[in-house]
């Protein structure tokens, strides 16, 4: 909001010429009371539309905390997850939530976890672990909103694994196979997924895949 040290995220339904906006999230809000700093991470929507996740993190030191909220009502379903990184994609379901652990010393994004809304962190699963200390891993939810994307990324080399949304539980599948000197990232539109790499391309070059669940 102009004026004010947070934002606030609203969104609209998407249709022509539509005025009317839905509160996501107000940071001011979330922020009040706490007596340090307040940096708002990621946030993301389900697909069922009734639940926000976000991370917040309350010292600057880039360890996260998962919220997850009721949008209608504001109540909160889940108090925190902590030693998190920003990252954040809901199953299709949307009850699975996909997020990053650091590493409790090195602070390292290294594993990554699925939680079930509503449940005690306990029961969360962990669905990958980076045990190179040179790498570190993130998520995204690709563009066609089916597939949760895992990147593993180093200094010159990286690797992409993927899972469709709608299998949670599933296996996650890798594109390619990691190869030093190697760098890639991938995007996943219509039933393709686009691959872009320096692979004997210099300056990068684009090429398509057909999906595979």
């Amino acid at each position: 909001m102009r004026g004010t040290q947070y934002p606030t995220v609203v969104r609209w339904k998407d249709i022509p010429e539509s005025s009317e906006e839905e509160l996501v999230l107000d940071v001011g809000a979330l922020a009040a009371g706490h007596r340090g700093q307040y940096n708002l991470g990621s946030w993301t929507v389900s697909s069922d539309n009734r639940r926000v996740a976000f991370t917040a993190d309350f010292n600057g030191d880039g360890q996260f905390r998962v919220f997850i909220r009721t949008l209608s009502s504001g109540k909160v379903d889940d108090q925190g997850i902590g030693g998190a990184a920003s990252g954040l994609v809901f199953g299709a379901d949307s009850k699975s939530l996909f997020y990053v652990r650091n590493d409790p010393i090195t602070l390292r994004a290294s594993q990554v976890w699925r939680h079930r809304v509503g449940s005690e962190t306990t029961t969360d699963v962990r669905v990958y672990e980076e045990k190179d200390p040179t790498f570190s891993v993130g998520l995204n939810l690709s563009k066609s909103r089916k597939f949760v994307l895992l990147s593993i990324e180093g200094e010159h080399t990286s690797e992409v694994r993927y899972l469709a949304t709608d299998r949670p539980n599933g296996e996650l599948k890798v594109i390619e196979l990691l190869r030093r000197g190697v760098i890639y990232e991938i995007d996943h539109v219509g039933d393709q997924f686009f691959i872009r790499t320096n692979l004997d391309a210099p300056d990068f070059g684009l090429g398509p895949r057909t999906a595979r669940k």
